[in-house]
């Protein structure tokens, strides 16, 4: 999802979400450079969603439109 939209990442980690409690798929989460949650994203992508994600990953700025 990350290259068909351009989107440039530092590190991409990929790990069994039941470790940190999280039971539905497909989850997305935006962690920050201290390592903390900054968003996530739960359930079913539709397009809204994926929009949603591109821009923020794309944009370090949060509140930015």
């Amino acid at each position: 999802m990350l290259t068909e939209n351009n989107v440039s990442h530092d590190r991409l980690i990929r790990m069994g979400l039941g470790r940190l409690g999280i039971l539905s798929t497909p989850t997305v989460l935006l962690v920050g450079g201290d390592n903390t949650v900054e968003e996530a994203w739960i359930g079913l992508m539709d397009d809204k969603m994926m929009n949603d994600i591109v821009h923020r990953v794309s944009n370090p700025n949060p509140n930015a439109l």
